[in-house]
């Protein structure tokens, strides 16, 4: 039953592709990767204005993709009146990562993490505002 169910799944698998739904197959992955089961992160920090002030109330975003997957997981937290940031995150080894400070759809910073190591991370930001 097992081989008839994975044949299946090859034969289905393989039209898509002859058929350019590679796009609808990868973009599954990275929510299989980042499933209920992934183990989870926390990623720390704070985020400090260039006079040294902390910066409450601004949106601090994980993005999370595959490489040839259209679809990207976001992970995020709004900082705390003193700045604090705290984004629980599911990690893969396979999935690469990137985190970035926005508010009212103005990037202010941003940093491509790629893979990262199964541990807690932390960075703290200083802005322009």
């Amino acid at each position: 039953m097992f081989i008839r169910r994975f044949s299946v799944a090859l034969i289905i698998a393989g039209a898509l592709l002859a058929n350019g739904c590679a796009t609808a197959l990868v973009g599954l992955l990275v929510y299989q990767l980042l499933d209920d089961e992934a183990p989870t992160r926390t990623f720390t920090g704070t985020v400090r204005d260039s006079q040294s002030d902390p910066v409450g109330g601004i949106l601090v975003q994980m993005r999370a993709e595959v490489a040839g997957d259209s679809n990207v997981l976001h992970f995020s937290d709004t900082t705390s009146l003193a700045g604090e940031y705290t984004i629980k995150f599911r990690w893969n080894e396979e999935v690469n990562y990137s985190i970035r400070v926005i508010d009212e759809g103005t990037v202010y910073a941003e940093e491509i993490l790629g893979h990262l190591p199964l541990a807690d991370q932390q960075r703290d930001f200083t802005i322009d505002l």
